[in-house]
């Protein structure tokens, strides 16, 4: 902490103290490593902040990160905020990466990030019909519809890593369970399509 006046607070994130520069581990001495973290985080949120739209990158999870880190600056009238990565050289601390906004700024942030997540909350909940799902994982337990079975399955129209299967129905965990415990031929060579009865296809 290097200084603290009425309603804001000034610190330094890494500091590049001289007098102790060589107990600092190699790898906080990469400032450039610090100066492309500034300037990447100035870019995301800077998308909010100057209310030019959405970022591909981000997910619920960052934005609610964002959302926290600028509140209070967005609450305050007369509140602003400074992001840098510095560095001494030659005795000198100079600034490599800045990233600055202020209380309005903040305020219409909070706005787009909170319609930017209502959005992927809204497509992460949509219904996904005629898709293509594939077993990683079977079980031939029987599950109460509605619970998470030990069964792990993958569609590409959701997610690329495999997830929990869930029954909506009754119908449709008996079909698919037809396949798991009755069928001769391979369950991992099948493929189910979502939205279409739960009928096996070849996969």
């Amino acid at each position: 902490m290097r200084q603290v006046t009425k309603g804001s607070i000034v610190a330094d994130l890494v500091p590049w103290v001289l007098a102790t520069w060589h107990s600092v581990p190699d790898e906080l001495k990469r400032i450039d490593m610090v100066v492309e973290f500034v300037k990447k985080y100035g870019e995301m949120l800077g998308i909010y902040l100057k209310g030019s739209g959405r970022s591909k990158t981000v997910n619920r999870s960052a934005l609610n990160d964002f959302a926290k880190q600028i509140t209070a600056i967005a609450n305050d009238p007369n509140g602003s905020a400074v992001i840098e990565a510095a560095a001494f050289e030659d005795g000198k601390r100079k600034v490599r990466a800045v990233f600055k906004f202020k209380s309005k700024d903040a305020q219409r942030a909070v706005e787009k990030i909170e319609s930017h997540r209502l959005m992927l909350e809204k497509q992460s909940g949509a219904d996904h019909t005629r898709v293509l799902m594939v077993f990683h994982q079977a079980n031939i337990r029987t599950t109460p519809v509605g619970k998470r079975t030990g069964e792990r399955v993958r569609i590409e129209e959701i997610s690329r890593k495999d997830l929990p299967l869930i029954y909506a129905s009754q119908i449709a965990e008996e079909r698919i369970k037809s396949e798991i415990r009755e069928a001769d031929d391979n369950l991992f060579r099948k493929g189910f399509c979502g939205g279409c009865e739960a009928e096996p296809v070849l996969a």
